[in-house]
């Protein structure tokens, strides 16, 4: 397929243009995103060990502009990124055999909440790091026994990207 290639920009511009007031977010310059639409793969060899890029990560968030900033930051890291707008596309990547180093999850996704991608991650990924990522200031309601890492919003992509680099690195 071929990707379809998207100005992070564009959002920005567009409702600028139709007079919607938009608060104002640090974009990468001039760099496009490409998407794909997500294929289940084979397994292949982890960055590492390839010597270039590090594991791919699963970002599970529904917000185009924040989802654009933090795979060109995780991307200026050496991090690939799978993205799912919804937590039905994350499930489909963590049910698949695809290798990841971790998985990035905002609690506010459109069709159910990010906690329920956070379980699965838990059931179908023993071990995988998992970042839940929240502007609410309620406790999580996760059972006992997941372990995760929690990053509350408002942050910093920059750091986001290094902590996650963090945690792949100790990942065994």
């Amino acid at each position: 397929a071929r990707p379809f290639l998207i100005d992070p920009r564009w959002a920005w511009n567009a409702a600028r243009a139709l007079g919607v007031e938009t608060p104002p977010l640090p974009l990468p310059a001039a760099r496009a995103t490409s998407i794909l639409p997500f294929k289940p793969q084979a397994a292949a060899p982890k960055a590492a060990e390839s010597g270039s890029r590090m594991s791919s990560v699963l970002l599970a968030e529904d917000e185009f502009r924040i989802r654009a900033v933090l795979v060109d930051a995780l991307s200026d890291v050496g991090v690939d990124c799978i993205e799912a707008a919804t937590g039905r596309e994350a499930l489909d990547v963590l049910q698949s055999d695809t290798p990841l180093g971790a998985v990035i999850v905002d609690i506010g996704l459109p069709d159910m909440s990010g906690e329920k991608v956070i379980e699965a991650a838990a059931l179908h990924r023993p071990g995988l790091p998992i970042i839940r990522c929240s502007g609410a200031s309620a406790p999580s309601t996760l059972p006992a026994g997941i372990t995760m890492h929690s990053f509350p919003k408002p942050y910093s992509a920059s750091e986001l990207s290094n902590f996650v680099v963090s945690l792949i690195r100790k990942a065994p």
